[in-house]
């Protein structure tokens, strides 16, 4: 059907092209013949006598005849009945409102997705805008949401869409995650050892982790800790730096998804490692294209034991992060409010290159269990 992505015809096909795809799915020869006449012709009214030549009725029809066999809902079929422009100015009825959110929602895919110029895009906005009668903060949070939710869709679809990276509007949503500032490593103890530039900073020797010291004390500690805790940011800091400090874990990293667009995962907080920036744009990226991985440790309730990691699929992780981190053995978890993935988990023993066991593995899910309840307890879930 000539679209340059399986994301625009999907969206397009769901707002106002039934008609065009059962014509392409029945007879793809009438499709083109009908596509090359529009082509051709300029004047509406041509346009209309071409389709009648060929299909023996204007397209419009053939569209709102299959949307009543159907059972589409009255006011998609409606839709079909006055083709046209949309009215400049408010929207002044429902049925102009809903029009002008399909048709003006049409148009802006198109434009957008067709590399037209911002001055078209600009004025498939302000049709949006003004018809709405929507504050212009308000109509830009909306879109940047309506095209979230967009994503999301066509992503559950199994539809590949290649999006580039878009100007973040700030979000005005409660439970927005701010970035969290990352703490130095934990250089309590011993002497460090000199490292290259991409090499964590960890002592020597390693005394044994305090939870296998004093088990009771050190959870009794890290629950208080959360109960402290008033926000989303202080509490993931306070998980992450127990599994850092108390766990024994060498190396955490905390990365959250941005609020403005669920497949991009931002690295917010790294322990263990010197230095900073290159760790967390290593767990930074694009879920779909980069971190494949990381996207199906999010889709999972329970936290991920990975013992080897030679056995996954490289194309499966951003190549930075297997260069810079590179991972042998480790636990990641989604981090949840509700049934909601917010962020992800990396914890391991990348220093000392010693295997993450089962005995790591119980109290992470120790830590792990009494952190989600303290996300939900913030979230007013329980």
């Amino acid at each position: 059907m000539d679209h340059p992505q399986p994301g625009q015809l999907f969206t397009a096909t769901l707002l106002y092209s039934i008609g065009d795809l059962a014509i392409a799915y029945q007879d793809p020869d009438l499709f083109l013949a009908l596509q090359a006449s529009a082509r051709k012709t300029t004047r509406p009214e041509d346009s209309l006598l071409e389709e009648i030549r060929l299909i023996g009725v204007p397209r419009l029809t053939l569209a709102q005849a299959l949307a009543q066999m159907w059972k589409l809902p009255h006011d998609l079929v409606r839709l079909f009945w006055s083709p046209g422009e949309l009215p400049q100015g408010r929207w002044q009825s429902d049925f102009q409102t809903y029009r002008g959110i399909i048709l003006g929602s049409t148009r802006l895919v198109h434009v957008t997705i067709s590399a037209a110029s911002l001055t078209a895009i600009g004025e498939a906005k302000k049709t949006l805008l003004l018809g709405s009668g929507l504050a212009q903060g308000l109509f830009g949070d909306v879109m940047i949401r309506a095209i979230d939710r967009g994503r999301q869709l066509v992503r559950s679809m199994g539809l590949a869409l290649d999006t580039s990276d878009e100007a973040m509007v700030p979000s005005t949503e409660h439970d927005t995650i701010e970035p969290i500032t990352p703490l130095p490593p934990n250089q309590t103890g011993s002497k460090q050892r000199s490292r290259a530039p991409h090499e964590y900073a960890v002592p020597e020797d390693t005394p044994a982790a305090p939870i296998r010291m004093k088990p009771l004390e050190t959870l009794q500690a890290f629950q208080d800790s959360l109960q402290e805790a008033k926000d989303l940011n202080s509490l993931l800091r306070t998980f992450a730096t127990s599994l850092h400090r108390d766990a024994g874990f060498d190396r955490v990293g905390l990365s959250i998804l941005n609020s403005n667009d669920s497949d991009l995962l931002i690295g917010r907080l790294v322990l263990g490692a010197a230095p900073l920036a290159p760790y967390l744009q290593a767990i930074s990226g694009s879920l779909s294209r980069e971190h494949q991985f990381f996207l199906t440790v999010l889709k999972r309730t329970d936290p991920l034991h990975v013992p080897d990691f030679s056995g996954l699929m490289a194309e499966t992780m951003k190549p930075e992060f297997t260069e810079i981190w590179n991972p042998t053995s480790a636990i990641l978890a989604s981090l949840r409010v509700g049934v909601k993935p917010i962020g992800l988990v990396y914890c391991d023993r990348g220093v000392s290159r010693q295997p993450v066991g089962a005995q790591d593995y119980q109290v992470f899910q120790l830590l792990f269990l009494q952190t989600t309840l303290g996300l939900n307890r913030l979230a007013g879930i329980l």
